[in-house]
């Protein structure tokens, strides 16, 4: 508002000198000398290459084209302010006793470019002097002597750049009117323009302009509104030094309009909250943080309270911690590239959704927010306590997850989302005595599998939509269930009819323990160290499990009614096959087949081992005899011929 006050007073001065000297001198020669002299009392370069006309009815005024205001010398841009068309009336009576009362002030088609350079100095300072004799004065004394009846501004561009923050802002199509009869009094502004494409309608209204202006602060309210809802500011600024304290209210009623409006992507989902509103006390004390305090926001059902330091620059930085006594997330995990409330709805006929992600908007602020809450409803899944840190800087995310309650167990661990280049995600989580039906059932639609169990998790992938992310899924687990039962399959049974297709009543196995391991590659689950646990069977699996591809080819060999030494035994193979949809239970013949093959190699082995040995001995028993008839009868000889040679004999 200062830099239009300004700019309005050394215009007034081209009226007055335009209108003064008309009739003598030529328009040309009136514009150069008018330039020269608004430009000593701005200390920046005006020129005027468009014709001047005066006006003398209803108001003393003139008209002038195609002007242009230089910018400040540290600014890399030569032009401030350019218009195409200007108009200046002020009223002849009041000028005559010195005071300059605006009845009309025009700017038409106008590029203002607002900065403020690296050491905080803003462009529109201008501190120019008396062309004639130095003395700032003159041009001083008359923006204190100006009244405004109306000023307004047309089809103009507005851009901002703070070199200091980083901070960039671009309005388009602005129309602004602004009335101040009395410096002293109230003032006020009312407009209208384009910010990231969408439209905003500003009224705004300051008690004591002056006090605004200069070194004081005033009362002061601001209205924002557009399709996307409505903002609130009423408290108390000044600009020299800049400084506020201001309530705020929000009502929005549009998500998908102001998540435009603060360049967060450009999203049209209907799913989003059907309305935000929120309270809070905005500090500001100069530099380049604004302070929230006591803010409460309200989600549809949900209510957030908090606080939060905002760093202005390039990237926004967020700072706070919020708590939440009942937050409702239904609304985002029911969007087109999210998890739906029924699984099945996704998996069954069209596999992972292929909907490209739009986290855009992950790289236009920096964040680090602490969150509570005692309870997170996400539509297909409830959590309990909930208390995490999300910390945000450049388009990378971090959630460092201290405890997550969830289906009756806890979830810890970090969750990683990138996006500086190609879109990636890793995870580090450990569960701890979750139930694994409503779990599966919520993330793949199986449900059969009753237990409660844990579970160690490190994955890692790339890609811009759940199906890509699945496809390239990697990484390893391991884990570790409880006594629970199988539905759908009844291993005993089974093995009790030697039928691998057996049903019967309840079609269940029930099992004291299940753990193993797995690795994962290219999105594909492998296991080979599965081992179930039953009071009469006991179970090995292995296999491959499609996470991509919402596949499953897995074998279960279990082993029933071993002797009293857990040897021997009855085992029937089962393969299970085909999409999570659909999965077959039958035997695995060729796996039986093997097994069968296998145990009669194994008797072969054993029966010729057998025969071997009693050959063997039987062996070793006819050559010891012959050794030992041999022995003796070779001992007999000599005996014998030792006597006869004793005895003289030949």
């Amino acid at each position: 508002m200062r830099w239009f006050l300004r700019l309005a007073s050394v215009f007034v001065l081209l009226a007055i000198i335009t209108v003064s000297v008309f009739a003598l001198i030529p328009t040309e020669r009136i514009a150069n000398f008018t330039a020269r002299e608004i430009s000593a009392r701005t200390g920046r370069k005006v020129t005027i290459s468009g014709k001047i006309k005066p006006v003398f009815f209803p108001v003393l005024g003139i008209r002038a084209r195609q002007i242009k205001i230089a910018n400040a010398d540290w600014s890399d841009t030569p032009v401030m302010l350019s218009a195409k068309s200007l108009l200046v009336g002020v009223d002849l009576g009041p000028l005559l006793t010195g005071t300059v009362k605006i009845r009309d002030f025009r700017l038409e088609d106008v590029d203002l470019r607002l900065e403020r350079s690296a050491s905080g100095q803003p462009n529109w300072q201008m501190d120019g002097v008396n062309a004639g004799n130095g003395d700032t004065t003159a041009t001083s004394g008359l923006t204190q002597a100006i009244t405004l009846d109306n000023g307004r501004i047309s089809n103009a561009t507005i851009s901002y750049v703070d070199h200091q923050t980083g901070t960039r802002l671009l309005f388009e199509n602005v129309d602004i009117n602004l009335n101040a009869p009395d410096l002293a009094a109230k003032a006020s502004l009312t407009g209208a323009g384009e910010f990231n494409g969408e439209r905003v309608e500003i009224s705004a209204s300051v008690a004591k302009l002056n006090a605004f202006l200069s070194s004081g602060i005033s009362p002061l309210e601001l209205t924002a509104k557009g399709q996307f809802g409505k903002v609130e500011l009423k408290g108390r600024a000044g600009l020299s030094p800049a400084q506020a304290e201001i309530e705020m209210t929000t009502d929005l009623s549009d998500i998908s309009s102001i998540m435009r409006l603060v360049g967060l992507g450009n999203t049209s989902s209907p799913a989003l909250f059907k309305r935000v509103s929120g309270s809070g006390k905005l500090v500001y004390t100069g530099g380049d943080v604004v302070f929230l305090r006591g803010g409460n926001i309200q989600l549809d059902d949900s209510q957030i309270t908090g606080e939060m330091d905002l760093t202005l620059g390039t990237r926004p930085k967020i700072k706070g911690k919020l708590i939440a006594q009942y937050l409702d997330l239904k609304p985002l995990f029911s969007t087109p590239a999210g998890i739906t409330a029924s699984a099945s709805s996704n998996t069954r006929q069209k596999g992972w959704s292929k909907t490209p992600f739009d986290l855009s908007g992950l790289g236009a602020v920096d964040a680090d927010i602490a969150f509570m809450a005692p309870s997170i409803y996400l539509g297909f899944a409830k959590l309990g306590a909930t208390q995490i840190r999300m910390r945000l800087q450049a388009g990378r995310m971090v959630v460092n997850i201290t405890k997550i309650e969830a289906y009756d167990g806890v979830i810890t661990g970090k969750y990683v989302l990138n996006t500086r280049k190609a879109l990636s995600m890793s995870a580090d989580i450990k569960a701890s005595g979750v139930k694994l039906q409503p779990l599966l059932v919520n993330l793949t639609d199986f449900d059969r599998l009753i237990a409660t169990g844990d579970m160690s998790l490190g994955v890692l992938t790339s890609g811009n939509s759940i199906d890509a992310m699945m496809q390239r899924l990697s990484g390893s687990g391991k884990i570790n269930i409880g006594a629970g039962e199988f539905v759908g399959l009844d291993l005993v049974g089974m093995l009790r009819n030697l039928d691998a297709s057996y049903r019967g009543a309840g079609s269940r196995t029930i099992f004291s323990s299940i753990t193993g391991s797995f690795s994962i590659s290219g999105g594909v689950l492998n296991n080979k160290d599965l081992k179930f646990v039953n009071p009469i069977v006991t179970a090995a699996g292995d296999g491959q499990i499609g996470l991509g591809t919402q596949t499953l080819t897995y074998r279960i060999t279990p082993v029933a009614f071993r002797d009293g030494a857990g040897k021997g035994g009855i085992s029937v193979p089962v393969l299970l096959t085909g999409p999570w949809s659909k999965i077959k239970y039958e035997p695995d013949l060729k796996g039986l087949f093997n097994v069968e093959l296998q145990k009669q190699r194994d008797e072969a082995v054993k029966k010729l081992g057998k025969d071997l040995k009693r050959a063997q001995n039987a062996a070793e028993k006819k050559l010891r005899n012959q050794v030992d008839s041999a022995v003796k009868k070779g001992a007999d000889k000599v005996i014998g011929d030792a006597i006869k040679r004793l005895m003289g004999g030949n």
